[in-house]
C-alpha cells in the first residue's frame, strides 16, 4: 500500500537514508514528507525507526492506488 509520511524536521540526505522504503519527495520549511508503497507490518517498522531516532512524526497517511 502506498503511504505519506511527514516528519517535523528536515532530515538531510544521511538520515532519510534509513528509510530506504520511501522516497523523499520534499524537503523544506522544517518537515521533510516521504513516500512509498510497504505492507502494514513494515510501516509499524518504520514508525518505530521514525520514534527510535527521535524523530516526530506529523502525518501518517494512505493514499490510493
Amino acid at each position: 500500500m502506498p503511504y505519506e509520511v511527514v516528519i517535523g524536521a528536515e532530515l538531510s540526505d544521511r538520515a532519510t537514508a534509513a528509510f530506504p522504503e520511501f522516497e523523499t519527495v520534499e524537503r523544506g520549511k522544517g518537515r521533510t514528507v516521504l513516500r512509498g508503497s510497504v505492507d502494514p507490518a513494515a510501516l509499524q517498522s518504520i514508525v518505530a525507526r521514525i520514534d527510535d531516532m527521535g524523530l516526530v512524526l506529523t502525518e501518517l497517511r494512505q493514499l490510493g492506488g
